[in-house]
């Protein structure tokens, strides 16, 4: 099999070795449509305003277009949401299938 090709240079790259990872998690997207079942929440009440800011800066698609505008609100909901449900600020929830291992339980939130 031919390496790959870099886009920009047009340069050929070398392959590393393959990854096979531990856990995939998955992280809700605004679009689904079913109610979100999450096997984990993180807190990330310290992290939210700035990732509201990220968002905004992403002008052009949430911030002028009206049809739009409501994305921000519904990212501002779920974080609070989610973040309740772990008795936080903030919460991002993911989900996985695969078993998640702790080695305490000292760490988790609640």
């Amino acid at each position: 099999m031919p390496a790959p090709v870099d886009a920009w240079t047009g340069e050929q790259k070398e392959l590393g070795p393959t990854l096979y990872p531990k856990w995939l998690f998955y992280y809700y997207a605004t679009h689904l449509r079913w109610v979100a079942d999450p096997k984990f929440v993180m807190d990330i009440s310290g992290a939210l305003d700035q990732k509201m800011r990220s968002i905004r800066a992403y002008d052009t698609q949430f911030v002028q277009p009206e049809k739009n505008r409501k994305a921000l609100e519904w990212i501002q909901a779920s974080a609070t949401y989610f973040g309740s449900r772990i008795g936080a600020e903030a919460g991002e929830p993911f989900y996985t299938k695969e078993p998640v291992g702790l080695t305490g339980f000292d760490a988790l939130k609640m």
